[in-house]
């Protein structure tokens, strides 16, 4: 049985929970909840590589990181509203540096739009009945949770810091429509475990315009893996913690399967179809899919001590991630690439004061191959992009944060960061500094 039907045959079940629901998971009681939190961030990228100037700039935004509204009708259906208040491009990569003209950035093309939409029923009655302790499904616009950050909602596996999220946000996965479901099981000594799995694609529909400034309206004949129509892609994802005999430890292993996606000859639209290879020719042609797997490690710890010299206990915190990606984005043929990342975190909280040191790492493998200068040649006129032939190359950032919560309310951090890249087997560094505000409402 391939993964696929395993999925299906899974989702189907949990499609089927509500018909021997009780009449108590529909006491109808409205009422409204929800999570605000707003980010302003400044960040400069300074003291380049002289070959790497380009990049330098001064950037200021904010964003409504969360700005999530809930109405949980009864005590097992909830409908759930993510809206996204965001720069377009939060890296801005031009301007010219030399005689010290470095670009200012504010506010640069905000959007407003709908990140999330979606219903979620949970029930923890019937689930028992069949020996676990919740049992639910979920369908419409949603986000993965592939990997311990991405996900958006569950703080506790945020990677602390500015810049840390700087390779991570390379696979986040939002704005999906489909369908999931979730099982949870419980065990006084074996722990908590959860299981989620959706099956899905990106979204096409009118949720995908924005508000302030604009961005395109994603077709599927724009390309690109999982851009398909169809909920053919899907992914599986495994969480686990309070076990006794791994006292501190969470972990997450997921597994993300991107369908093959399409796109028209490139004579039928200006904007080239990211990551497609279109020939000229009349129809559609598929592109590549991409599979890919992560696990995740988080140990918490307390340190307590005297209680006369010190107030507080002391908090360490591991995190650890490795995603590795097979035919990344869906890429094939001479845009061929596979990729892992590498995330890792060490975070000590004393009272309201928090101190981590990150290290992020991204390794792009390009495969070596045989085109010829008039073929890539053909391909830059034709299709408006350069394919990378035998350039693999990684990048590393190694960042220290500092973090104080003013109140329950509001906090402020402050991170340096330096990012080596190698290509070509030449290092490219930059410097990095960047403050953030964050203040956050619960209702």
């Amino acid at each position: 049985m391939t993964m696929t039907r395993i999925i299906k045959y899974f989702l189907f079940s949990l499609i089927m929970i509500p018909i021997s629901a009780q009449a108590g998971d529909w006491d109808w009681n409205p009422k409204l909840m929800g999570e605000i939190e707003l980010e302003t961030e400044f960040g400069r990228n300074y003291d380049t590589d002289p070959a790497y100037t380009s990049r330098t700039s001064n950037n200021l935004f904010s964003e409504c990181d969360d700005c999530i509204f809930r109405m949980r009708f009864t005590s097992a259906l909830t409908a759930t509203l993510n809206v996204g208040f965001e720069p377009l491009h939060e890296e801005i990569e031009t301007g010219d540096v030399q005689g010290g003209n470095v670009p200012n950035i504010i506010y640069n093309s905000m959007i407003l739009y709908v990140k999330e939409a979606f219903l979620r029923y949970q029930n923890n009655r019937v689930g028992r009945k069949i020996g676990i302790d919740e049992i639910g499904f979920f369908g419409g616009k949603f986000n993965s949770t592939f990997g311990l950050q991405n996900g958006g909602l569950r703080e506790e596996n945020e990677f602390p810091g500015i810049f840390s999220e700087e390779f991570l946000e390379d696979y986040e996965h939002e704005e999906l429509i489909g369908f999931g479901g979730e099982i949870a099981y419980k065990h006084r000594l074996l722990g908590s475990h959860s299981l989620t799995a959706a099956a899905f694609y990106e979204d096409n529909s009118f949720l995908t315009k924005t508000a302030i400034s604009n961005r395109y309206r994603n077709h599927t004949w724009r390309g690109g893996a999982s851009n398909t129509g169809s909920p053919n892609s899907f992914f599986l994802t495994l969480e686990g913690e309070d076990m006794t005999f791994l006292h501190g430890v969470r972990y997450e292993i997921g597994v993300r399967h991107l369908h093959r996606g399409y796109c028209e000859t490139p004579n039928r639209f200006t904007y080239p179809a990211p990551f497609a290879i279109c020939r000229q020719k009349e129809g559609l042609r598929p592109t590549g899919g991409e599979t890919a797997y992560a696990i995740g490690l988080v140990y918490n710890k307390a340190f307590f001590f005297d209680r006369k010299k010190f107030q507080h206990p002391l908090d360490m915190k591991f995190m650890f991630e490795f995603a590795k990606f097979n035919h990344w984005a869906g890429a094939s043929s001479v845009f061929k690439q596979n990729r892992h990342y590498i995330t890792s975190s060490l975070r000590g909280r004393y009272g309201k004061t928090d101190l981590s040191f990150n290290h992020s790492r991204r390794y792009i493998d390009i495969p070596h191959r045989f085109i010829s200068d008039d073929e890539i040649e053909g391909l830059e006129d034709n299709m408006g992009v350069e394919p990378e032939i035998d350039k693999d190359h990684g990048s590393d950032i190694f960042e220290v944060n500092l973090a104080y919560r003013f109140n329950p309310n509001w906090s402020g951090s402050i991170s340096w960061a330096t990012m080596q890249e190698m290509e070509e087997r030449i290092h490219l560094d930059s410097n990095n500094i960047g403050m953030q505000l964050n203040y956050r409402y619960f209702f």
